[in-house]
């Protein structure tokens, strides 16, 4: 066989073993946002929510991952509130640069705890700098029963981290 030929026979099986084998050997990307409300080395929220439950769920979820990471403060300097709204819209959750995470009533009121927890992480994971990510992640970009943070939630936090001020 002439050089040429086996070089194209080479290249065909590794093509072929590549898309048979390679999407099972996924890695895990982070995906971030320009901007986080984190002010130092942590996150103080003040809560003016109904979803108190849900919210500290998804706190303790974070502090899990990574110990101190959200702190609740009732009074004083925080970086972010979260408090409620109500409007026709498929949106559940806000967070926006103006330090505050808004809950959509109309939605949240309809949702299963999981699915709230859900919410209430993934709205948390804004603050922290964290952007959209893939399905089966918290921060996916769509409501779901995830409640525990995927490879690229963690890959996200560890990269958003080296942005807080």
């Amino acid at each position: 066989m002439k050089k040429s030929a086996k070089f194209l026979v080479i290249c065909a099986l590794f093509s072929i073993f590549y898309l048979s084998f390679g999407s099972v050997v996924s890695e895990a990307a982070s995906y971030t946002i320009s901007w986080n409300l984190v002010k130092g080395k942590n996150l103080n929220w003040r809560n003016n929510s109904k979803y108190t439950t849900e919210l500290n769920k998804g706190i303790n979820t974070w502090n899990a991952y990574s110990s101190g990471t959200i702190k609740t403060y009732s009074t004083g300097n925080t970086d972010v509130t979260v408090s409620d709204y109500s409007e026709n819209s498929n949106t559940a959750g806000v967070t926006s640069s103006n330090r505050t995470i808004k809950l959509n009533k109309k939605l949240m009121d309809t949702y299963t705890s999981a699915k709230k927890q859900n919410v209430a992480t993934h709205e948390f994971g804004h603050a922290l700098g964290l952007g959209h990510s893939t399905s089966g992640n918290v921060m996916y970009a769509y409501t779901s029963t995830v409640t525990k943070l995927g490879q690229n939630d963690k890959d996200s936090f560890v990269a958003a981290k080296k942005k807080w001020n």
